[in-house]
């Protein structure tokens, strides 16, 4: 009943199941306290989880080890709960710290709620979440909740226990955090280098989603058929005559800048696809000629490389892109694919998406091998700037033939993030044919001339493709159209009525000059109306759906600070941090808000010439 009051979910997940005794066995130390026998199910041996002589004083050792780092921390992902000992003895020696709770193992939280009282301990203030199971989504969606609550130092404890019954799940676990602690410091830096050209690309290249195919006729288009996708590292030169052998029997899909070393190498893929917002990334297609090639881009692309609308052309999704989904009236039918932190994730997806009954990558080497950093023919960064890169990479990852590559933290959260997503689609047929490249978790290793092996008897024309895609991608039909229109229209009035809205909240913070010493009625008068202004602001359905995307950092760091700070008796003194608090949200709200009331008047006027030259 405690689970179902405070964490329903975990309620939900655990409840009418009972703990599988051919896996654990509950037993008294000999001090009297419950313990916890696993049982290896291999050997039909036994670990005791805890001292079988005193678990108490066992803990109190443990309790005196602990590093300086988990001492000084303000947040703690604390991993294992097993019978709660550790947990309580760490709350009560740090009652300041905020708990991040993780119990992997199902099977000993079952065990643990039939043998001891834990409501007290679970219902401690200082643990903020709380997750159970091995699931990969649920250990996803706990570290990304930790790592955007967290405002000050950080530390992760694992009990002993753990790391002795289950070292495999400890090392996946601690990948995940690095990879999550990457994931979480690439999109916050992201977010505040393209907070503008985002806001600009995703309503400029509305105009070219009306003008463009949909991705969502190529579900399954090309089921039975390998996709190689292509990266941009120093293997692919490697491997590019086996590369080009596999044209018409594999979908050569380009991620990213491959495509410059493709088309140097006079292959064609049969899909490119792109998504970077950057300058960098169109200075990868200004000399292109993108004419014969098919090409899938998103909304977050950089809206010059899309200008020029090809015959091939085609656009899928993010779902971490709530501005397309409110303008484009999205539903479950439309191409939505999950962002990642490269190109690859998405290319990986299309592949998924068409059917392909293996993925095989070629150029994915998210390291320096033979210290280069592109294969020949990828051009758009100077070679000098690249050299310097290299030089300045301090890391070194594990490659594919047992040896060590150089890399970079911007390289691992790009590997990182591509195996967080193999290990979402749970696809058996990851392969990885870089001879020198990292060794990428989820992936078998196959080269490409086994590929060629396997697909001999295959022999498709070189333009089959582009046939494929002319044949079953359409455009949006006119009443789709005139709904987009629509929304386009609305959201343009709303950004005008949220910029009303902010100067309103601006003004209210404007009286704070004249309040040091009001009384304390007209202090909570202040607050009663900061209330009405500030949910007239938040709580408005359109501010959600076009600004949430671009002013997550500022937003995540109100969100830190917002609930203790409300939760303090109402003073001047809370006036002035609240001011402060809210006040680069309230910077980035203006600042948006300027982006994009530019960017829709620009479609509006781009739209209706289109429509007056049409007619």
């Amino acid at each position: 009943m405690f689970l179902r009051r405070h964490y329903p979910q975990i309620y939900a997940y655990i409840r009418n199941r009972q703990p599988d005794p051919s896996r654990i066995e509950m037993i008294s130390s000999r001090n009297g306290q419950p313990n916890l026998l696993v049982i290896n199910q291999e050997t039909g041996g036994s670990i005791a989880f805890y001292s079988q002589y005193n678990p108490e004083r066992e803990v109190a050792e443990w309790l005196d080890s602990l590093g300086e780092t988990v001492r000084q921390a303000e947040h703690v992902l604390f991993c294992g709960l097993g019978l709660g000992y550790h947990l309580q003895a760490f709350i009560d020696a740090f009652p300041g710290k905020t708990i991040y709770l993780y119990e992997p193992e199902d099977e000993y939280f079952l065990a643990a709620i039939e043998k001891v009282d834990l409501t007290k301990l679970l219902g401690r203030k200082q643990i903020a979440i709380f997750a159970v199971g091995r699931d990969p989504n649920v250990q996803r969606q706990m570290l990304e909740t930790t790592f955007k609550l967290i405002k000050g130092s950080f530390a992760v404890v694992i009990l002993p226990a753990y790391r002795k019954l289950h070292p495999q799940m400890v090392e996946k676990l601690e990948t995940g955090i690095r990879s999550n602690a990457n994931d979480f410091i690439t999109n916050l830096h992201t977010l505040t280098v393209f907070q503008k050209q985002w806001a600009i690309n995703i309503i400029q290249n509305i105009e070219q989603n009306l003008k463009t195919y949909s991705f969502s006729p190529m579900r399954n288009a090309c089921q039975g058929m390998p996709a190689v996708v292509v990266g941009s590292g120093p293997s692919l030169e490697m491997e590019m005559e086996q590369l080009k052998k596999l044209k018409g029997r594999a979908v050569i899909i380009a991620a990213g800048s491959s495509i410059q070393a493709l088309l140097r190498h006079n292959l064609e893929p049969d899909l490119a696809v792109s998504i970077d917002p950057s300058s960098a990334n169109f200075e990868v297609y200004r000399h292109l000629d993108l004419g014969p090639v098919p090409f899938l881009y998103f909304p977050t692309i950089h809206h010059k490389i899309i200008e020029r609308v090809t015959p091939y052309m085609m656009h899928a999704f993010l779902n971490s892109d709530p501005i397309t989904r409110y303008l484009m009236d999205l539903t479950e039918e439309d191409p939505i694919f999950d962002s990642t932190s490269t190109v690859t994730g998405q290319a990986i997806q299309a592949a998924l998406y068409m059917g392909c009954n293996q993925v095989v990558f070629i150029g994915q080497d998210f390291s320096y091998p033979n210290e280069r950093y592109y294969a020949a023919g990828v051009t758009h960064v100077d070679e000098e700037q690249l050299e310097r890169r290299v030089y300045r990479a301090e890391q070194y990852v594990l490659n594919v033939n047992g040896g060590k590559n150089r890399t970079s933290n911007d390289m691992l959260a790009l590997k990182y993030s591509v195996e967080a997503l193999l290990n979402k689609y749970n696809f058996e047929h990851y392969y990885n044919a870089s001879p020198i490249g990292a060794v990428i978790e989820g992936t078998k290793l196959k080269t490409l001339k086994q590929l060629n092996e396997e697909c001999k008897d295959i022999a498709r024309p070189a333009e089959w493709f582009k046939t494929l895609v002319k044949k079953r991608c359409e455009f949006y039909s006119g009443e789709k159209k005139s709904r987009i229109m629509k929304n386009i229209q609305y959201a343009k009035l709303s950004v005008d009525e949220i910029k009303q809205k902010t100067d309103e909240v601006d003004d209210h913070f404007k009286e704070l000059s004249g309040m040091r010493n009001a009384s304390q009625a007209k202090i909570d008068r202040w607050y009663a109306d900061f209330e009405r202004v500030w949910s007239g602001l938040m709580d408005f359905e359109p501010f959600r759906h076009l600004y949430f995307l671009l002013i997550q950092r500022e937003f995540n760091y109100v969100q830190r600070y917002w609930l203790e700070l409300i939760a303090r008796p109402n003073s001047f003194e809370k006036m002035m941090d609240l001011g402060k608090t809210i006040a680069p949200l309230i910077g980035a709200i203006k600042r948006v808000t300027f982006y994009l009331q530019e960017s829709f008047e620009r479609l509006i006027h781009n739209l209706e010439d289109k429509k007056e030259a049409s007619t």
